[in-house]
């Protein structure tokens, strides 16, 4: 019956943390502005995950697996519950790479490389949606600012709508500059960790090579919004 109890009040104390912990996980991005297309609202949203404190999922994975360990080892359960721990970051995953990558520390060679692949394809899908959202977008304001000139010169234009026009643009640009630095910021774990793994890691070069691709889309438009900010009346 203690037993019962106390796997009772570990698991009672597991949901509670689980709850606080996940509580943290939150973008650090400020507040969009006002009138928002339903693609800026993704692209906005999709970007500003990329600002989650990577350690939380990690940390939640370890106590979960710790708790696991320790309710259903009856011998030894401070082992149990380093062994859950270990597992437990694997099972912590799907929020990317670099979870992926400090969730697999104490995980074998094997574990940890294939949570990484799965990982980067996560990252790979993630940047998809940025991308498809951003590509909406880019359609999006270039029939807006062909309107408005077209308003200007009918001297219907009003400087209000540049204005509006231009404070979007710029937190599109925003976060598509995020999206490319999180890009960046993975692609380069990645290529550390091919020189450690070496042959092994070909599924993982091949999902490196995707998202230096994507990257290399996210540049093209951020240079498409620019270009598109800058062709906004100002007067």
């Amino acid at each position: 019956m203690g037993r019962s109890i106390g796997g009772m009040r570990l698991s009672a104390c597991l949901v509670a943390i689980t709850l606080l912990l996940s509580a943290c996980t939150t973008g650090t991005s400020g507040p969009d502005p006002p009138g928002l297309s339903a693609g800026e609202r993704t692209l906005h949203k999709e970007a500003s995950n990329f600002n989650q404190t990577v350690a939380v999922p990690a940390l939640l994975g370890a106590v979960a697996g710790a708790g696991l360990g320790a309710i259903l080892c009856k011998k030894n359960k401070a082992a149990c519950a380093g062994g859950g721990a270990a597992v437990g970051g694997l099972l912590g995953g799907g929020t990317g790479y670099l979870v992926a990558q400090k969730n697999t520390q104490a995980a074998s060679r094997e574990q940890a490389l294939q949570a990484r692949i799965k990982g980067a394809r996560e990252d790979v899908e993630h940047f998809d949606r940025i991308i498809a959202a951003t590509n909406g977008v880019i359609a999006d304001k270039r029939r807006e600012i062909r309107a408005l000139k077209a308003s200007y010169r009918h001297g219907e234009g009003a400087l209000s709508e540049t204005q509006q026009e231009r404070t979007t643009l710029t937190s599109d640009i925003q976060s598509v500059k995020e999206a490319i630095a999180a890009s960046e910021e993975r692609v380069s774990a990645i290529t550390v960790d091919l020189q450690k793994y070496g042959s092994e890691a070909s599924g993982l070069a091949a999902e490196r090579d995707k998202l230096v691709r994507q990257q290399a889309k996210l540049k093209e438009q951020l240079r498409a919004l620019l270009g598109l900010r800058e062709g906004v009346p100002t007067s």
